[in-house]
């Protein structure tokens, strides 16, 4: 019986597989994807990539958090980038000068000490008739006063108020005065400004109306450069103080010839004269002496030899150059006597003192008008001082224009022109 159920059951056993083999079995799908990827990748050999040719593997880049620009932030940077920045060069004396053109002269020929005198009379009666009006006003002051206390030693008790009166007027007349006086001395002072400014153009419209200067222009008020005096022209080598005006610049041979009014002083030195001016010379002060009391003159030339040379034209008040070290006297026999040379290169100073040159130098001579000059060549330029006495320097206001001053003047601006294209042909 037991053997009959095993048979059973084993039968039965194998119906069921038989029909299990048939029929699909439904399971529950339990694939992991992620999981089947990473144990592949446990098991799969690392194979390095085969990079092609000029190729550059790439190296994975950190990835960072962009912020935000704040424009505050930002202009407060620039702002301070401006103040680090080095501040720009200051203009100098030349640049902030305001120039105006020069003039032709209204006359022709050498009138211009005609034309001044008259400017300058006109001048003197407005003075004169400022000054009588002055006088006249002290003098009723006076009266006045004078009346009021009479009045009050003579007059009754009873009339004693007219002192009151008196004294009443007077200052009231004394304030008014007072106006009309402080009205009357700043138009008398721009009087002044004005005769001198047009007493400079006069004259610098005569000197530089000539057909070789193109475009000339004055800056009436302006100042010069002090290195020009100093360093550029290499004479002095001290130099206490300087007061420029009226800088004429006009172009000369293609180039800017610089004309201006200059007074230098330097440290005391007896002049080559002997004498000791110091205490009678209105230009001088004690302990210093005027180096350069006149027109200096400034042009773009240099020698070709790269030497400096320095030549001085002694006379009244003319000093010695301090600034020669580097240099050494040179003599010549074709200047005059009254002429001293100094040179870095003694060759290269004889070969710039063509005859030409010389013939020129020995026109400027020390005179009732001029007292001496000097010039200086060097890798600044060329430089010359022509030193005059009061009769050039001087604005004519009180006293008449004594003898032909501008006359003169003139004539030494064309000798500087006519120096000027000689050197052309020694200069680089």
């Amino acid at each position: 019986m037991a053997e009959k159920e095993k048979t059973v059951t084993k039968k039965a056993s194998s119906k069921t597989s038989e029909k299990a083999e048939k029929k699909p079995i439904a399971r529950k799908n339990t694939y992991d994807k992620k999981a089947e990827e990473t144990k592949i990748a446990e098991t799969k050999p690392e194979v390095a990539p085969v990079l092609e040719e000029n190729q550059v593997k790439a190296e994975p880049v950190e990835q960072k958090p962009v912020e935000k620009i704040d424009e505050a932030e930002l202009a407060q940077a620039a702002e301070a980038d401006k103040k680090t920045e080095a501040p720009a060069p200051a203009p100098s004396e030349m640049e902030k000068n305001v120039y105006e053109p020069i003039p032709a002269p209204s006359y022709e020929g050498d009138l211009c000490e005609q034309e001044l005198e008259t400017k300058r009379k006109a001048f003197a009666d407005g003075m004169k008739k400022s000054r009588t009006q002055s006088t006249i006003t002290a003098g009723v002051l006076i009266v006045g006063l004078i009346g009021g206390f009479v009045a009050n030693a003579y007059l009754p008790e009873s009339l004693k108020w007219l002192v009151y009166v008196i004294f009443g007027v007077l200052i009231l007349f004394i304030i008014v005065e007072m106006v009309i006086s402080s009205r009357s001395r700043k138009k008398l002072y721009a009087n002044v400004d004005v005769f001198v400014k047009d007493a400079i153009l006069a004259v610098d419209s005569y000197v530089f109306t000539d057909p070789d200067f193109v475009q000339p222009v004055v800056s009436r008020n302006g100042h010069i450069d002090i290195p020009m005096i100093g360093q550029e022209s290499h004479y002095f080598e001290t130099i206490n103080a300087v007061n420029s005006r009226n800088i004429v610049k006009v172009e000369y041979l293609n180039k800017t010839l610089v004309v201006a009014e200059v007074a230098a002083r330097i440290p005391y030195q007896t002049p080559l004269d002997g004498k000791d001016h110091s205490k009678d010379d209105p230009k001088k002060r004690p302990g210093e002496s005027y180096g350069i009391f006149g027109k200096f003159v400034s042009y773009p030339l240099s020698l070709k030899s790269k030497a400096s040379v320095i030549i001085l034209l002694g006379g009244t008040n003319a000093c010695l150059p301090t600034f020669l070290d580097g240099y050494g006297e040179v003599k010549n026999a074709a200047l005059r006597a009254d002429y001293r040379i100094w040179a870095t290169d003694e060759n290269a100073a004889t070969e710039m003192l063509t005859p030409a040159i010389v013939e020129i130098l020995n026109g400027f001579s020390s005179d009732q008008n001029m007292e001496n000059m000097f010039l200086s060549i060097n890798k600044y330029g060329l430089k010359i001082a022509l030193n005059y006495n009061e009769t050039v320097m001087e604005v004519p206001m009180e006293k008449p224009v004594i003898g032909t001053p501008y006359v003169h003047y003139k004539a030494d601006i064309k000798r500087v022109k006519e120096l000027i294209k000689a050197l052309e042909t020694v200069a680089e």
